[in-house]
C-alpha cells in the first residue's frame, strides 16, 4: 500500500509558491491549433516547469502530469507509472489500462498507440498531458520512437506538453518538419525586463531603482534561478558583487548559492548537506536521517521563502530540492564529510527510502553505498511484482549491475535474471537458471530448486530448438518426484 502510495509524488504536478504570470506564453500556449505536441527546453532553473504548473493552474485545465525519471527507459516501467497516472486522473474509471508484459512486445508500437486511444476516451477536453524532466530518459531508450508514434493516436482535444532541459531527441525531429510540433525555448523562456523587476519584488517586497537592478539584469540575462538567488542576496543585506561578464548561469548560481548557504548556522547546514542524499523526502524522513526534531520547520521555511525546494501534495506531504540545489549541496557533502560518513549517510537514506515506498531510488542509493546485502533483500522482494508489471528490463539492469562475484553466489538473483530475460533471450536466460540450479542444489534448497528446474524447461520450450535437451532434465525431475514426499508448497 505504501509503494502505491508513494509512487503518486511521480505523478503529481508541484505546489506553485507565488510566481510571476507569465501572460504572453500563455497566449502562445494557448493557440494549439495544428500542434499535438509543445516542447518546452531550456537549461535548469529557466521556469520551464513553473511555466507550465502556473499555465495550467490559471486556466483551471485538467491535467495528467507525469515525472520522468532514468527508469522510464525501460518501456514496461513508462506505460505501468502512466497508467497509474491515468488512473489517478481519471478516478471514475474503474477498468485500469494494460500493463507492457513481454507477450505484447512483439506489436509493442501497436499497443502504445491502442494505450494512448484507450487513455483519450477516458478524459473530457480540453485535457493536458505532461512530460516533465523529460532529459532523463537515456537517448538509447526506445521510448523516444515509441511515443513519438503513439502521440498520432492522441485526439486533437488533448495537448501535450514535454519539459525538458534537452531539445527533442531525433525521434521528434518529423514531428517539427510537419508542424505537429512547436518548441519553447531558451529565449522565450528568458525573463523580460519587466518580468525580472516582479521576481525581485515579489521575493524581496521591494522595488530596486533602475541604477542597481540594470546590471542585475544583464549579468543575469533574464534567467529565473539567478534572479532569486539574487533577490535571495539582496534580502540578506548583500550587496551586488562585480560579476564578470564571462560568468555562466551555473557559476552566476554556484556563487550565491555558496554566499547565502555560508551565512547559515552550521546545525542548519549539516541538515541540508545530509538530506541532499535524498531525492524526495517527508518531514519524518528528514528528522529520522538528520536526528533534528525541527524538520518540519526547515522544509517549511525553504519552501516558505522560495529557496529551490518543491512541495508535492500526496497522501503526505513531499519535498524535493531542486536539481540545481541538491547538485550543489551534495557537492559540498562530499568536500565536508568523509567517505565512511557519505556511505553512512546513503545507506540510511537508502532504507528510509524503502520503507517509504521509493523503491527504484532506494535500489539507486544502496548501489551507491556498496550496500549489497540489503541490496539483494530489497531486489528479491521485488521481483515477483516487477515482473507481474512487465518491468522485466528494470529488474534484469537491476541485477546486471551486480559485482560478478557476488551475482555468481547468489542463486536466487540468478533465478530472477534468468526469468527477466526468459521471453528476450531464452539461450542466455537458460544458462543463469541452470547456474542457479547448481548453486540450489548444493544448499539443498527445494524451492529454488524445483524453480530454476522448471526455467530451464521453459528456456528449452522458447528456444524451440534441440528437444534431447529436455531428456536429462525429465530424467532427473522423475527420479527426484519417485523419492521426494511433497512440493515445497502449492504454488510449486
Amino acid at each position: 500500500m505504501r509503494g502505491k502510495q508513494i509512487s503518486i509524488n511521480k505523478l503529481t504536478p508541484p505546489e506553485l509558491p507565488k510566481v510571476v504570470l507569465r501572460k504572453h506564453l500563455f497566449r502562445i500556449l494557448d493557440k494549439k491549433e495544428h500542434y499535438q505536441l509543445t516542447w518546452v527546453s531550456a537549461m535548469a532553473g529557466s521556469g520551464k516547469t513553473t511555466l507550465t504548473a502556473s499555465y495550467l493552474n490559471n486556466g483551471n485545465f485538467p491535467c495528467l502530469w507525469y515525472q520522468m525519471d532514468e527508469g522510464d527507459g525501460d518501456i514496461a516501467t513508462f506505460f505501468y507509472y502512466l497508467g497509474l497516472a491515468a488512473k489517478k486522473a481519471t478516478p471514475r474509471k474503474r477498468k485500469p489500462l494494460p500493463v507492457l508484459t513481454p507477450e505484447y512486445f512483439p506489436g509493442v508500437s501497436v499497443f502504445a498507440r491502442r494505450f494512448f486511444e484507450n487513455l483519450c476516451t477516458r478524459v473530457t477536453s480540453p485535457f493536458f498531458i505532461v512530460f516533465d524532466d523529460y532529459q532523463e530518459v537515456p537517448l538509447a531508450s526506445p521510448l523516444h520512437d515509441l511515443l513519438k508514434d503513439a502521440l498520432a493516436s492522441v485526439s486533437p482535444d488533448i495537448h501535450v506538453i514535454v519539459i525538458s532541459r534537452t531539445d527533442p531527441p531525433q525521434a521528434f525531429v518529423g514531428m517539427l518538419a510537419n508542424n505537429k510540433m512547436r518548441i519553447i525555448g531558451s529565449c522565450d523562456l528568458r525573463l523580460n525586463l519587466e518580468e525580472s523587476k516582479e521576481i525581485i519584488r515579489i521575493e524581496t517586497g521591494k522595488k530596486l531603482s533602475g541604477k542597481i537592478f540594470e546590471p542585475i539584469y544583464k549579468k543575469t540575462k533574464g534567467w529565473a534561478a539567478g534572479l532569486i538567488l539574487i533577490a535571495k542576496s539582496l534580502e540578506a543585506g548583500n550587496t551586488i558583487p562585480q560579476l564578470s561578464d564571462k560568468f555562466t548561469p551555473e557559476k552566476i548560481f554556484e556563487y550565491f548559492a555558496i554566499e547565502l548557504f555560508d551565512k547559515m548556522n552550521e546545525i542548519d547546514k549539516k541538515f541540508l548537506l545530509k538530506t541532499a542524499f535524498l531525492p524526495k523526502m517527508t518531514t519524518s524522513m528528514a528528522k529520522a536521517l538528520t536526528g533534528r526534531n525541527d524538520a518540519n520547520r526547515i522544509l517549511s521555511s525553504l519552501r516558505h521563502n522560495h529557496l529551490f525546494t518543491g512541495k508535492f501534495y500526496t497522501p503526505a506531504e513531499i519535498y524535493q530540492y531542486h536539481p540545481l540545489l541538491r547538485e550543489f549541496l551534495i557537492a559540498r557533502a562530499e568536500n565536508t564529510f568523509d567517505q565512511k560518513k557519505i556511505q553512512t549517510l546513503q545507506q540510511r537514506a537508502a532504507e528510509l527510502l524503502q520503507e517509504s515506498g521509493h523503491v527504484e531510488e532506494a535500489v539507486d542509493l544502496f548501489f551507491k553505498a556498496k550496500d549489497y546485502k540489503d541490496l539483494i533483500l530489497l531486489v528479491r522482494k521485488q521481483a515477483k511484482e516487477l515482473i507481474a508489471q512487465g518491468r522485466n528490463k528494470t529488474l534484469e539492469q537491476w541485477i546486471k549491475k551486480f559485482p560478478e562475484d557476488i551475482l555468481n553466489q547468489e542463486p536466487w538473483l540468478l533465478y530472477w535474471l534468468g526469468v527477466s530475460c526468459l521471453h528476450f533471450s531464452s539461450t542466455e536466460s537458460k544458462g543463469y537458471f541452470k547456474n542457479a540450479f547448481d548453486l540450489f542444489k548444493h544448499s539443498k534448497d527445494m524451492a529454488g530448486l524445483y524453480l530454476s528446474w522448471s526455467g530451464i524447461i521453459d528456456s528449452i520450450a522458447y528456444e524451440w530448438n534441440y528437444f534431447t535437451e529436455f531428456d536429462p532434465w525429465i530424467k532427473w525431475f522423475e527420479n527426484h518426484t519417485h523419492h521426494a514426499h511433497s512440493f515445497p508448497s502449492k504454488e510449486i
